[in-house]
């Protein structure tokens, strides 16, 4: 479980410093906004507390309707407490369902993200001796990334590698 407290735009520095050097950063209220010209991808990184990851219908059309205007490849990055999973919403079929908060004020359409469906991102390496050391040492930018052949493969691949 990770327990340090990365917050959308950590997890957008991570992704620029280790992965991506060219990727565009704009941090919003509650998510961060990522670009990148060279890899043609378009996404957004938001942070979860608790449970499954969830993305609501309007968040899923700004992704989609960003990046398709762009000709770039949809992304949806969740972090939560037992790791940080990349999502290429356009390999994935989503199903939103109506969804209503305890005080029944709010009513919006969601739907969960199963951690199955993405691909864990940041890896902890057994070379250290918790996860925390391993993301501090990737916060302090130390770590040399052999992720990012992975990740770049993928997006030009546009499928999942197994």
């Amino acid at each position: 479980m990770i327990t340090y407290e990365l917050n959308t735009e950590d997890v957008a520095n991570l992704i620029k410093v280790h992965l991506c050097e060219d990727l565009k950063i704009t941090d919003e209220s509650y998510y961060t906004l990522i670009s990148s010209d060279k890899d043609k991808f378009l996404g957004m990184i938001i942070g979860f507390k608790a449970g499954i990851p969830v993305l609501t219908e309007p968040e899923y059309d700004k992704i989609i309707m960003n990046a398709n205007a762009l000709d770039y490849t949809p992304l949806f990055i969740a972090v939560t407490e037992s790791g940080i999973y990349r999502y290429s919403l356009n390999l994935i079929d989503l199903k939103f369902e109506e969804y209503t908060d305890s005080n029944g004020v709010l009513s919006f359409k969601i739907a969960d993200m199963d951690p199955l469906s993405g691909v864990r991102m940041f890896e902890w390496y057994p070379d250290f001796s918790s996860e925390d050391e391993y993301l501090d040492t990737l916060m302090a930018d130390n770590l040399p990334s052999d992720e990012e052949d992975f990740f770049l493969q993928e997006l030009i691949d546009d499928e999942p590698l197994s």
